[in-house]
């Protein structure tokens, strides 16, 4: 098996993780680069080059400080999830919340990735973790990864 870097935890987040975890909840998309605003901005460099980065920290994760001099690694299929996800209910579209366990399930999809072997997952109720799943593997498996099956990702 492969041994991957994978941390265990408890994950240890300095303050201002979350800044560096969602900017584009926080802070949105930039109006230079959001199309839902403006059309006109689609074919720009400024369009591009957001959406070129945003991709990469999607495909390849994003590198934050854990607080201790080091670096901790977050998937970007958790990046992806924690600023791209929207979740309707009956008070409305909410987002996710930053919450260890789905933070821990990224790093097991990884893990198992890697080294070529099934997730099988007993989980409680009311914990969001087939939300999470369906993000993390389906929606992200369709939008980002190559398939066998497919010559290219649509």
């Amino acid at each position: 098996m492969i041994q991957a870097n994978i941390p265990r935890p408890p994950y240890i987040k300095p303050k201002g993780f979350l800044h560096q975890l969602i900017p584009v909840v926080q802070y949105g998309i930039p109006k230079e680069a959001d199309s839902k605003r403006d059309k006109n901005v689609v074919g720009t460099a400024a369009h591009s080059q957001y959406w070129e980065n945003e991709l990469y920290k999607i495909k390849n994760g994003i590198t934050v400080s854990d607080g201790n001099g080091g670096k901790m690694w977050i998937p970007g299929r958790f990046y992806y999830y924690m600023n791209y996800k929207v979740m309707s209910t009956i008070n409305g579209v909410i987002r996710p919340d930053m919450v260890d366990l789905h933070l821990e399930l990224a790093y097991m999809i990884e893990w198992c990735l890697a080294n070529g072997v099934n997730l099988l997952i007993p989980k409680g109720r009311r914990k969001g973790i087939s939300e999470a799943a369906h993000t993390m593997l389906c929606d992200y498996g369709v939008r980002f990864e190559e398939s066998l099956d497919r010559k290219s990702v649509v």
